[in-house]
């Protein structure tokens, strides 16, 4: 990963980590509920015009924002309001742990044994850290911190699917666009008065609405995005799964004044552990696979789904499943990336949305995929160790 892509990536967990800190004394003028509506409404707000509508594609989006989005950000910042920020900050680094668990179960992904491993070191991290007095009598508090955390892990395995389909950053815009709205009406029921609360938020309680909708939610999102993008799962991971729990405590102490207990240090230390565990254990085993599979790594290539994806069977892996949107959007060709810099000369409302492989095929010795898009035509190929690279 290249010195521009690294600094983009540790903006990430910089914004988040402080973002979700500094939403605790905003939700002492704004419910949770009403709090996240307020932040994915702005976001959208700013992000909804550049994209196209993904037709064919809303009522699932719809269905994911509700999950992943107006269920989860409810859940999870109502359990922040209930408990100190920097025990949050540790409990929703289950968020990964559960990430694992629902993979096995809805995406047949097998854990490793030192998967597995992790996942337990990390449960008896929880079991130390909900004993720090800190926690006491807030039970209901952390409980929802740490269901909303799997509630994230579940949501992402849905939005696994709609992220082959739709450009990334497109897909944040529009899961806002429908969260937002459904987040302040709940809270217009559950609440109250929605009005009331906004004649009397402070005036910090908006600059950090202001903050989490325009700035954090775009900045974060559209980094890891685009460094994704450009950068294998495994490089990009332990930067962002690590440094949320650092910079969110950091901001706990120096911001909120909180003082943590050795329980919740002691806790958290062990269930980065685990977390730890899983992350550098992906990347291992990517590491070794690419080793083995520099000569030849495809066998066949199949298209499917009507021209909108193709399959590609590896020669001791399972198959690697590509879309056609995905495809064209990162071709390497001098017409949609600059040679010199690699800077992207498209955008994705430049491709359209009718787009299919009209053909796919292997080099003889399968290090190299031609692929033949239409209605506009277009031939490109790649490597195939660059698609090994950027697999999804």
């Amino acid at each position: 990963m290249n010195i521009r892509d690294t600094l983009l990536a540790t903006l990430v967990p910089i914004f988040l980590g402080f973002g979700f800190v500094i939403a605790k004394p905003a939700m002492e003028h704004f419910p949770p509920f009403l709090l996240m509506g307020l932040r994915f409404t702005f976001a959208a707000s700013i992000l909804i015009w550049w994209f196209p509508i993904p037709r064919g594609f809303l009522k699932k989006i719809f269905i994911v924002s509700f999950i992943a989005n107006t269920l989860q950000y409810g859940i999870t910042y109502t359990g922040l309001s209930m408990i100190d920020a920097s025990a949050a900050v540790l409990l929703v680094q289950m968020e990964v742990i559960f990430g694992v668990i629902f993979a096995y179960f809805m995406l047949k992904e097998k854990p490793t044994a030192r998967s597995l491993i992790g996942i337990g070191i990390a449960f008896i991290g929880i079991y130390i850290l909900t004993g720090s007095p800190n926690l006491e009598g807030k039970f209901i508090g952390a409980a929802l911190t740490v269901t909303g955390a799997g509630i994230w892990a579940f949501g992402q395995v849905l939005v696994k699917p709609l992220s082959k389909e739709i450009n990334p950053l497109a897909l944040v815009a529009w899961l806002a666009l429908f969260s937002g709205p459904i987040l302040i009406t709940f809270s217009a029921i559950f609440d109250g008065n929605t009005i009331n609360y906004f004649k009397t938020a402070s005036l910090n309680s908006w600059i950090i609405v202001i903050f989490l909708g325009f700035i954090m939610q775009p900045i974060s999102y559209g980094c890891f995005y685009y460094v994704l993008k450009n950068n294998p799962l495994y490089k990009v991971l332990p930067i962002v799964t690590m440094g949320i729990p650092l910079t969110g405590l950091l901001a706990a102490i120096f911001i909120l004044g909180e003082e943590p207990t050795k329980e919740l240090f002691i806790g958290g230390a062990i269930i980065l552990l685990g977390v730890v565990m899983i992350v550098f254990n992906k990347k291992k085993k990517i590491k070794n696979y690419l080793l083995i599979n520099t000569m030849s790594l495809f066998k066949s290539v199949k298209i499917i789904n009507s021209g909108k994806a193709i399959l590609l069977s590896r020669k001791y892996k399972t198959p690697l499943r590509y879309h056609s949107t995905w495809l064209r959007d990162n071709a390497l060709d001098s017409k949609t990336r600059d040679k010199k810099n690699g800077q992207r000369l498209i955008s994705i409302s430049d491709i359209p949305v009718t787009t299919y492989i009209k053909s796919a095929s292997l080099s003889k010795k399968g290090k190299e995929i031609i692929i033949n898009f239409l209605p506009k035509k277009k031939q490109v190929k790649f490597s195939s160790s660059w698609l090994e690279k950027h697999a999804y």
